[in-house]
């Protein structure tokens, strides 16, 4: 095997790391759904759709400004 062949030695896998990098959004995730579910039990349907579709938009236009990752 060739210097160029050779993969770089990591301590980590490379799943790992995928995983790693995905964890915020993850919970995240997991956040909104109990914020969303909170909602709909505690106040109805109407407002946990709208409070959950306005952060929603919110997060749309963030992410449209910061121009992802």
């Amino acid at each position: 095997m060739t210097p160029e062949d050779e993969v770089p030695s990591s301590t980590e896998a490379p799943g790992f790391a995928c995983l790693r990098e995905a964890l915020p959004d993850a919970v995240g995730l997991l956040g909104y759904g109990l914020l969303a579910r909170g909602l709909w039990v505690g106040m109805g349907e109407a407002v946990a759709l709208s409070v959950c579709g306005l952060i929603l938009m919110t997060l749309s236009v963030v992410s449209i400004f910061r121009g992802g990752r």
